[in-house]
């Protein structure tokens, strides 16, 4: 027993398709957004990682040359552990670094840049070291007193600098990118409430 006219039948099938095409294109776009907060998530996560392998980058060049002096002060092999330990993990550290910017061009170009400022400073101190253990200590601090270390690391932490500027700039970007696709998401759960 039908108790609806055709007409109204019609009318409450189109009304039923209509709401459930709403729910349907609410809940794509609901997806859409926890999609976006997920990949923002990715890539401020992916920002905490660069800065951190900056970070670790310079804690071993300056782990290496305060080997450096070590041994040029006292001359004991002993002093030149961490200088050993920390030559190989600084190439892949920065092996590391560019795998993760290998999306930007001018990151990627940086940390060119960085490997062969890194490759200076371990050639730097691979000749003062070399100098001690043939018994030429004087040239050797000749060589450190020449600032030409000094400059090598100057570039290294400025180059280092401007990468981890562009890494926080991005940061702030994907940040509010997060918070904006955030604040969409629980604008339209309320308003499908």
């Amino acid at each position: 027993m039908n108790h609806f006219s055709p007409k109204l039948r019609n009318v409450m099938v189109a009304a039923f398709v209509v709401i459930f095409a709403m729910l349907g294109i609410l809940k794509y776009r609901e997806l859409s957004l926890v999609q976006n907060s997920i990949e923002s998530a990715g890539w401020v996560k992916h920002t905490y990682q660069v800065t951190s392998l900056l970070d670790k980058n310079l804690l071993l060049l300056d782990d290496a040359e305060t080997s450096q002096r070590g041994f040029l002060l006292t001359g004991r092999e002993e002093y030149l552990e961490p200088f050993i330990s920390a030559s190989p993990r600084i190439g892949e550290n920065l092996d590391d670094l560019l795998i993760l910017v290998r999306d930007s061009p001018a990151q990627v170009a940086r940390v060119g840049q960085l490997k062969d400022l890194a490759n200076q400073k371990l050639r730097e101190l691979n000749q003062t070291i070399t100098l001690k253990k043939s018994g030429k200590s004087e040239e050797a601090l000749n060589l450190v007193i020449s600032n030409k270390g000094k400059s090598i690391m100057d570039n290294i932490r400025g180059a280092q600098r401007e990468m981890a500027t562009v890494e926080q700039n991005l940061l702030a970007e994907r940040e509010q990118s997060l918070v904006n696709a955030q604040h969409l998401r629980a604008v339209r759960l309320l308003s499908a409430a």
